[in-house]
């Protein structure tokens, strides 16, 4: 017998059959992983916006009557009286100060500022930081006693005496490249 060198037909059926299905196996692990962390992508956008809506109802729920600085809400922003906690280089007492959240079309987030009582009369406010980003719109408006109507109704603005009874808050942000509509409504314990 001469001495043969090659591949029989079956042994490249059998490379070219463990080829596939090798190759198979690396294209869904690949594909699962994939799926995997656009799901994951997906809960944190939901989570941030949770977060986001629970830190801002408990702001709310903590309004309080302070007359030098009442509750003045527009479209694009509110700020209200809330306790406030005076760092360590100022006594490390409590106190009233001005809490603010506001919309800011060019970064497009939410921003929250907190200033104490001297930052508010002396017009030199803090620094807003950023609590929610990638937001494409988004729109405050306030639910009170209409005393000339006599009934409640909704406000596009709000700059009366009396706190409102709630502040909604609609807003349009992306995950990932999905389109999202939103609506939340907060309700003030001490609104009347």
């Amino acid at each position: 017998m001469r001495n043969r060198s090659g591949f029989t037909l079956l042994e490249i059926l059998l490379a070219v059959t463990l080829t596939a299905i090798i190759s198979l196996s690396v294209y869904s692990l690949f594909s699962s992983s994939v799926n995997v962390m656009i799901r994951m992508n997906q809960a944190n956008a939901d989570e941030d916006i949770n977060i986001f809506c629970e830190k801002m109802g408990r702001d709310l729920e903590n309004v309080v009557r302070y007359h030098p600085i009442p509750f003045v809400g527009k479209q694009d922003q509110f700020s209200f009286a809330s306790p406030f906690l005076f760092g360590s280089h100022e006594g490390e007492n409590k106190g009233v100060g001005q809490l603010t959240f506001l919309y800011d079309s060019s970064s497009e987030s939410i921003q929250r500022r907190q200033d104490n009582l001297n930052q508010v009369y002396s017009e030199k406010l803090s620094k807003p930081i950023t609590i929610f980003q990638h937001i494409i719109n988004a729109r405050f408006t306030y639910f009170a006693f209409d005393k000339n109507e006599k009934r409640y109704r909704w406000y596009e603005e709000y700059d009366e005496t009396e706190l409102p009874c709630a502040v909604r808050l609609q807003l349009e942000f992306l995950n990932g490249d999905k389109k999202i509509e939103l609506t939340r409504t907060f309700f003030i314990p001490a609104g009347e």
